[in-house]
């Protein structure tokens, strides 16, 4: 897979059925950035961490203890990140001292590392002015800070410090002592073609509910900032006004959620100068592990 042997050195993935396909397809470093419980994932987790670098999110003792228990039998390694809860109130420990125990318990058990330290608030990317999404994002860095902190004081290295995302990275890699990313470009569309038009009015178009996901709010339309796109259904998008859109146009969608978007597609198409140079199967879409 030429993408992977040139570009990815390390690819974050929240779901087991991703990571699977990735490392089968060459990826030789992969954090699933969710909790993985159960005999028969713990399994599954250990035979991928034989042929890759494998590293896993935990927040439990007794999940880290059968995570152990067949990594000893399977004879593998698995580098663990415990999760911390900065806010989210999904997934995580409590900061500071719940970490500093749940690192003292993992490094006391055969066949795993201890890696460091996960500290994702998901919410802050939507958050949607910039001072209160960098205001958010500090509360974060200060929790981190702290647990780090705590494990230092208590003679535990802390070599991984994992979290952020798309809309809140340049406040996260400020607050540490990480290389800064140059600004992003948009690079995800849903290409979709007008259908029928009522001038003046509204243009239609053939992505609605299943090809777009509206959870963060209805997709832009690239070089039409004047036109709104309105749900119209599982199968429709009501484009208001219509501008100079005529039947058999076609407008590319910028999605208001990535993830959930591409989890609804087969294939994705990478396009330069107008062009599809290649197409890459989304093998790991699904609900989750």
């Amino acid at each position: 897979m030429k993408k992977t042997e040139a570009f990815v050195a390390y690819v974050l993935f929240y779901k087991f059925d991703q990571t699977f396909f990735e490392v089968v397809s060459g990826v030789r470093d992969v954090l699933i950035s969710n909790e993985v419980i159960g005999e028969s994932k713990l399994l599954r987790l250990a035979s991928l961490a034989k042929q890759a670098k494998v590293s896993v999110c935990v927040d439990d003792a007794q999940n880290v203890e059968e995570m152990s228990k067949v990594a000893s039998i399977m004879g593998a390694t698995i580098d663990v990140i415990i999760e911390v809860n900065v806010g989210q109130e999904r997934c995580g420990v409590e900061p500071g001292e719940q970490v500093v125990q749940l690192a003292k318990h993992i490094l006391a058990l055969p066949n795993l590392n201890f890696k460091g330290i996960q500290t994702y608030q998901g919410w802050n990317q939507h958050v949607r002015k910039f001072g209160d999404r960098k205001t958010a994002v500090a509360k974060v860095s200060e929790m981190a800070k702290a647990t780090v902190e705590a494990l230092s004081s208590n003679n535990i290295p802390c070599e991984v410090v994992t979290g952020g995302g798309t809309g809140t990275y340049t406040f996260e890699a400020a607050s540490g002592d990480g290389n800064l990313f140059s600004e992003f470009e948009q690079s995800l569309y849903v290409l979709s073609t007008v259908i029928s038009v009522t001038p003046g009015k509204r243009a239609i178009l053939d992505a609605g509910m299943k090809a777009l996901s509206l959870d963060s709010g209805p997709p832009l339309i690239k070089d039409h900032p004047q036109l709104i796109y309105h749900n119209g259904g599982d199968e429709h998008g009501i484009v208001k006004p219509s501008g100079e859109l005529k039947v058999g146009d076609q407008v590319w969608l910028i999605p208001g959620h990535c993830d959930p978007t591409v989890n609804m597609h087969n294939w994705m198409l990478g396009v330069r100068n107008g062009m599809v140079e290649t197409a890459w199967p989304i093998t790991g879409r699904g609900p989750g592990i």
